[in-house]
């Protein structure tokens, strides 16, 4: 599927939150993150999001991690086929959501340092 990329300008927090939970995938990728709440925000509305390997909020599950975690952050054909997948298996995917974000939820409890930026 193509379609036209939308720029937004600055939005409010609950505006962001709304858009995110309309999209099909959302791809964000840094070189460095912390406690990667965009990541967790998006999961939380059953979006699949793909990410850089910046943090270890898919340590837990390494299907998760295979899936959502990219590799390859400087090739945007591995990107796009990684899309594709995610696409494909966003159904399977979200079922898992729960789970994952209760761990993460459970690491930034017990373990706070967990999320500190090491990568």
């Amino acid at each position: 599927c193509r379609g036209e990329i939308v720029e937004h300008s600055f939005m409010n927090h609950n505006d962001f939150v709304a858009l995110l939970s309309l999209l099909d995938v959302v791809l964000y990728v840094s070189l460095s993150e912390c406690y990667p709440m965009v990541v967790i925000e998006t999961l939380a509305l059953g979006v699949p999001v793909l990410t850089s390997d910046t943090s270890p909020i898919f340590d837990g599950d390494p299907y998760m991690r295979e899936k959502l975690v990219l590799s390859k952050v400087d090739n945007p054909a591995a990107i796009a086929a990684q899309i594709r997948s995610t696409l494909e298996e966003r159904h399977a995917l979200r079922r898992r959501f729960p789970a994952l974000l209760q761990v993460s939820d459970n690491l930034s409890v017990v373990f706070p340092t967990t999320f500190f930026c090491t990568k």
